[in-house]
């Protein structure tokens, strides 16, 4: 399923991956200077405390451009409606357009399989499943009812019912 917002999509899905990755990143580098000053006997820390500032900015300016993103169908902030704001999202707040829409057909499967493996009797994962019934958002339920209208759904049916659809994930 290819949409007219893939290249937007994939850029807010990298600049996640990418903060995801600064973060560890800035930890090493924050070591290995701890390390060298030891290492070269310095009696200042400026090499450390110079990492330090250097990766918390990089981090910073990374999660900044990653939260700020702008959502391509509505224009709105993806992560964001109105004083609400969910970085974690899989779905743009505002609109409903998912984040993983635009994935390639064999990741959409292996997420599919996943979803099956891992949801039969844990908690459902945050990936915009809703009841066909009401709409209700399924995400974090342990029990396979609808909290809002009490009908009884399962994980394949679920699946196959939002593959298709722009909302949903798969």
């Amino acid at each position: 399923m290819s949409s007219q917002f893939d290249g937007e999509l994939l850029a807010i899905r990298r600049r996640r991956r990418l903060t995801f990755l600064a973060i560890p990143a800035t930890f090493l580098c924050f070591l290995v200077a701890g390390v060298a000053t030891l290492a070269l006997r310095l009696k200042t820390n400026i090499l450390v405390g110079a990492t330090v500032v250097g990766g918390m900015c990089t981090i910073f300016v990374l999660s900044l451009s990653w939260v700020t993103s702008r959502c391509p169908r509505c224009h709105r902030p993806f992560f964001r409606r109105g004083f609400y704001g969910n970085p974690y999202s899989s779905k743009c707040l505002n609109c409903g357009l998912s984040l993983l829409s635009s994935m390639p057909a064999d990741a959409r499967r292996r997420l599919r399989r996943w979803l099956r493996r891992t949801t039969r009797t844990g908690p459902l994962p945050d990936v915009g499943l809703t009841c066909s019934k009401c709409g209700y958002l399924l995400t974090g339920l342990v029990e396979r009812r609808c909290p809002e209208c009490g009908t009884r759904f399962g994980i394949e049916e679920i699946v196959e019912k939002t593959r298709d659809t722009d909302k949903g994930l798969l």
